[in-house]
Order: C-alpha cells, then sequence, then structure tokens
C-alpha cells in the first residue's frame, strides 16, 4: 500500500506532479496539515461555493503567511479538490491561478502548475496544448506531468506510446527513487495506463507488461486504436448535476464519490455505476475510516486510489445484489490468501457496506471449513502438532509452550470467522446469535441452519446512509 499524494508547499523543480504531491501525504500522516473545510462534497450549493474557495485561496498568493494559513484551513491539495466539484465554473479563477508570476506562495508550491493541470482536465485549449508540447519535447526518464490524471484517449495512447518507444532505454531507471532505491519509470508508466483503464472503459486493453513479448501487444493495440474516440468520462452522460459531480468526483481521483453514488443516487445510481469499467476480483475498498474494526493497522497508509476505484464499484454493485460482482467477492472471501492485501477481510468491508440478502448470503456461505484461509490454517496446526508429538519426552513446560505456539496458527482463521459472526449479526434483525459469538464450528452451523430456514423471509438492517466523500 502507498500514501495518497497531494500537492505540497515546498519547491517541486522538474518533479512529475505524482512525485510533487508526494510530501504532503507524509504531513497528513503526521497530523501536520488538518484535513480541508468547505467544498469538498457535491452538495447543492458547493460547485460555486467551490470557486469561492478557490477566489479565496488565490488572494492569499501574495503573501506567504496568509497563503500557510490557508493551507491549514482547506489543504494543499485544494487547487484539485475543489476544481473536481466545481467543474468547469472553476476555468475563470484557475486561469489566473495558472498565469501567476513566479515569485509567489502559489507559484512556489506549484499552484500554478496544478491549475493548468485542472484546466487541461477540463478542456481548456491552451492549457492542453502546453502539456502536449512539455510531452513532445520530452525524453526520458522523469515526466514533466501526470498525464494519466488528464486520463483521455490522448493521455492514454501517448503513455503507451512513450513506454513503446522506452522499452529499452537505460535512462528510464533511476539510481535513487523515491523510496531511496532504484526507481523504473517504465513501471510506473504501465501504473499509469492501466489507472486509467480502471476509470474509464478502454477495448481490449492488453494486460502486458514491457518485455518483448509485452511490447509486441501495445504495439498491436496502438496499432488498431490509435487517434480514435476510444472512451467517454463517466459524468459527461450525467444529466443530474448531484450524480454528475460524483461521478466528476471520481474521474478526479476521489472514490468514495462511488459510495455516495450508491447511496444517495437513487432509481439511476446502478446504471451510473455500471457505466465505469467492470471491477476486477482483489481490489481494495475505499472508505477507510469504514468499519475500522475489521481493518488491521495500516500505520497511515492508504491503498491506490485507482484500486479503491475498483474495490468501492464492488461494494456499490453488490448494494444492487449484482450476481457477478457477488461471486466476486465470495472468490476474495473464501479463496484468496490473507497476504498480501488482507483480502478476505477486504471482503467483509465490502459486503457489511452493501447489506441485503445477496451479501449476507456470501457470508453464511464463507463460515466452516470450506475456505482458504481455514484449510491452511488448520494444515499449519496439524503440522505444528505433529512435531510437539516428536519430541522425545517434553517437559511440561514445552508442551504447554507448544501448544500455544500451535494454536496461534489459528489466530487468521478464527479473527476471520469472529468478523464474519460480527458483520452478519448487525445485516439482519433478530439474529441466531449475537455479534460477539465465539468463532465456534458450532456457531457457524446455528448460522448456516438459521439462513436455510430465513433466508426469504428475513428483515435486513438498512446499511449505512452516511456520505464518505469528504477527503
Amino acid at each position: 500500500m502507498t500514501k495518497r499524494h497531494h500537492p505540497i508547499f515546498s519547491q517541486t523543480g522538474n518533479l512529475g506532479l505524482g512525485q510533487a504531491w508526494m510530501w504532503i501525504g507524509v504531513l497528513v500522516a503526521l497530523g501536520c496539515v488538518v484535513a480541508p473545510v468547505s467544498a469538498q462534497n457535491c452538495t447543492a450549493s458547493n460547485p460555486q461555493l467551490a470557486v469561492t474557495v478557490l477566489q479565496t485561496v488565490l488572494a492569499t498568493c501574495p503573501s506567504y503567511d496568509d497563503f500557510q494559513a490557508m493551507g491549514y484551513k482547506y489543504g494543499y491539495d485544494v487547487i484539485l479538490v475543489q476544481a473536481s466539484v466545481a467543474g468547469n465554473l472553476a476555468i475563470p479563477v484557475l486561469r489566473q491561478f495558472a498565469s501567476l508570476p513566479k515569485h509567489n506562495a502559489c507559484t512556489f508550491s506549484s499552484f500554478d502548475a496544478a491549475a493548468r493541470t485542472a484546466l487541461a482536465k477540463l478542456g481548456d485549449e491552451n492549457a492542453y496544448a502546453a502539456i502536449k508540447q512539455e510531452w513532445a519535447q520530452h525524453r526520458a526518464g522523469q515526466y514533466p506531468a501526470r498525464i494519466d490524471f488528464i486520463g483521455d484517449d490522448w493521455a492514454l495512447q501517448t503513455l503507451i506510446e512513450f513506454l513503446i518507444q522506452h522499452a529499452n532505454d537505460p535512462r528510464m531507471i533511476e539510481e535513487h527513487g523515491p523510496a531511496d532505491g532504484p526507481y523504473d519509470y517504465r513501471s510506473g508508466i504501465l501504473k499509469e495506463i492501466r489507472g486509467i483503464a480502471r476509470r474509464h472503459v478502454v477495448p481490449d486493453l492488453p494486460d502486458a507488461d514491457y518485455s518483448p513479448s509485452g511490447i509486441a501487444q501495445w504495439k498491436l493495440w496502438l496499432g488498431k486504436y490509435k487517434g480514435q474516440h476510444l472512451s467517454t468520462r463517466v459524468f459527461e452522460s450525467v444529466s443530474d448535476p448531484y450524480l454528475q459531480c460524483l461521478a466528476r468526483r471520481v474521474e478526479w481521483g476521489h472514490p468514495d464519490a462511488i459510495l455516495d453514488i450508491a447511496t444517495f443516487g437513487g432509481p439511476s445510481a446502478e446504471a451510473i455505476l455500471k457505466r465505469f469499467p467492470a471491477p476486477r476480483s482483489g481490489e481494495v475498498m475505499g472508505a477507510r475510516e469504514l468499519f475500522p474494526d475489521i481493518l488491521l493497522n495500516e500505520n497511515g497508509l492508504r491503498p491506490e486510489t485507482d484500486s479503491e476505484i475498483q474495490g468501492n464499484l464492488q461494494a456499490a454493485l453488490l448494494r444492487f445484489g449484482d450476481q457477478r460482482v457477488a461471486f466476486q467477492v465470495a472468490t476474495e472471501l473464501n479463496s484468496f490468501a490473507l497476504f498480501p492485501g488482507y483480502f478476505p477481510f477486504e471482503a467483509i468491508r465490502k459486503l457489511r457496506f452493501a447489506g441485503g440478502k445477496t451479501a449476507v448470503g456470501v457470508l453464511v456461505d464463507g463460515l466452516g471449513s470450506a475456505n482458504r484461509t481455514s484449510q491452511n490454517a488448520q494444515k499449519d496446526f496439524d503440522a505444528c502438532l505433529a512435531r510437539v508429538a516428536q519430541l522425545k519426552e517434553p517437559s511440561n513446560e514445552q508442551k504447554e509452550s507448544a501448544q500455544k505456539e500451535c494454536a496461534g496458527l489459528l489466530y487468521w482463521a478464527e479473527r476471520r470467522t469472529t468478523l464474519i459472526l460480527s458483520a452478519l449479526a448487525e445485516m439482519v434483525k433478530d439474529p441466531p446469535l449475537s455479534p460477539d459469538a465465539p468463532p465456534t464450528a458450532e456457531s457457524s452451523q446455528k448460522w448456516k441452519d438459521w439462513w436455510a430456514k430465513n433466508r426469504d423471509k428475513a428483515v435486513f438492517v438498512t446499511p449505512p446512509r452516511a456520505s464518505y466523500d469528504w477527503h
């Protein structure tokens, strides 16, 4: 898992936009920057309020002290965050940011570059042309702008073309990267290509690398599709202003807006969600503050935004009883290993958010021994006991110590069962067991028997209806 990236109040030189944003994530993790407080979501009055916030920030640019106070109030990612809410209404003030003189607080913090990126994403021809020119003049190594954030057909095709041209270029490997080790820019480009495809439906996009066979696949795809219009951003086809704003927020890198579409979108929500790329198994859900009892300690880190988009899509579509997604999440719950990613636990979070008959059925089916976590734990436990049995005349102390060690191997399977039992008890009315039921075979069987009798008459608790699109 990696930190989220945000703009930084410091010099950024010629770093790519994503790298320039890295340090503010550190500040947030350390508690040095408070969460932005205004115009962060898509309620009725907020598009114009977001413009007002940008104008307020612009007024602080001549004064470093005023600007720093603004940063603590609104967050140093204020340009892209507020523009994602305001949409085209932000274009006039963004143009003012983009044309600021070099020596002031806003340009020192690369707010002018962030404004140009936002303008390009909003279709401003001058900003778009400038970024295209930067890329046309670029050779290798650190690239001049995160065009995957722009994310349109030109950006996707340009990244693929750049990968093809530099697949064997030694300049693409930097000896001292952002993690104090070698960094391969080709891997970064692949990640950005795949990120675009997690936000937009892209036909026939290869799941290829930069090996000779992978590059051959990219060449075939580019030869077929270069210069064509491939995909439409989801929000462009949404008529309701509130839902359009939420869909645009997803496009601008705010995955939890998907959960708000599912929760508050009404009859049109499911159709909007299905315009995004169909999610794949093994993606992490966003809203990390939701059901924290399930999450393990993440040490202030959050998953990749594009993974959260797909994981949130799973959770959102589950709320509408999507059977294809239910099968995906059941696979994560029962067949995926715990490491890396804790996918069985992520599956429980998705199912708890979704609620309803489909989600409860997946959880009940996940109880018992017919899952990878339980089976692997039992194998390890049996092997451990066999080793204990081989000890020659062990002392009582050795026996006790060995038994504790063996029992510890069942921890993850028991934790998984504990979380499922707790979730089930909160998802139906009058459950057969309390949320703190012990993770025993008897508890699991009691739920299975209850579900067999009540699946068609159970009353389900309404899932939470809070907004999660605030960061």
